[in-house]
């Protein structure tokens, strides 16, 4: 099944400082080839990196499932476990900083909603038939502006 084009339109910057010491200079490639392609089993496509002495920041796509906490915990683990296998056994302080970047609009969270029923690899057909029948587009419909509840209160949409 085609994956949608909105998967990873979500991007993060991980930032991490050193526990004590300066970060070390990164080994030469394979390394972070092999280590973005670890990061990829964990749907986080790495962007771009930038090391410092003092501070290493990573940028990465990430799909909607994953958690920014997971993305934190993740990048750090893997990064941690690289170095160490390559002779490099470096701790990181835990202060480390997960900051979402670029414009997660109303209508990139809508447009990826919208393109599941057609690119969700689900696991059982009756369900995507289930959902196929039950799935309405309808302009008139506004989920942006307040309703009226059967409580006296009003709901209005978290977006």
């Amino acid at each position: 099944m085609k994956p949608s084009p909105n998967v990873y339109l979500l991007r993060y910057g991980w930032s991490a400082w050193p526990s004590s010491d300066s970060i070390p200079a990164l080994p030469p490639e394979p390394f972070l080839h092999d280590l973005a392609e670890a990061w990829k089993r964990d749907a986080l496509h790495l962007l771009e990196h930038r090391r410092q002495a003092d501070l290493i920041q990573l940028l990465f796509s990430a799909a909607p499932n994953v958690a920014p906490v997971d993305l934190a915990r993740v990048a750090k683990g893997r990064l941690q476990h690289a170095l160490r296998k390559a002779g490099i056994p470096f701790d990181f302080s835990r202060k480390v900083a997960v900051r979402a970047l670029g414009e997660n609009t109303r209508e990139t969270v809508a447009a990826y909603v919208r393109d599941q029923l057609e690119h969700a690899d689900l696991a059982d057909p009756r369900y995507r038939d289930l959902l196929q029948r039950h799935a309405i587009e309808d302009d008139k419909v506004r989920l942006d502006e307040p309703t009226a509840g059967s409580t006296g209160t009003t709901c209005t949409s978290s977006w």
